[in-house]
């Protein structure tokens, strides 16, 4: 499973930062759950970071993660024949 955006492709960096929407704190969304570390608000959707390469769009924090829905199934199944 990998980190990018999923209109355009673009893979955050390790030093990739986000601006909060709610207190304009700096930080690194997806090492931090998409949740603020200085206020705490939860980011339903993402931006994708223009300024780097991206294409400036919105997307649904969960859909950043490729492969999500095989690794969930692959899980699911697991638990059904364990």
């Amino acid at each position: 499973m990998q980190i990018k955006c999923p209109k355009c492709s673009w893979k955050p960096q390790d030093d990739s930062l986000w601006t909060c929407e709610s207190c304009s704190y700096e930080f690194q969304i997806f090492n931090k759950n998409a949740t603020c570390p200085q206020c705490e608000f939860e980011h339903i959707d993402i931006y994708c970071l223009e300024w780097e390469g991206g294409c400036g769009l919105m997307s649904p924090y969960l859909d950043w993660f490729e492969g999500i829905d095989e690794k969930l199934l692959d899980i699911n199944v697991k638990k059904l024949f364990n």
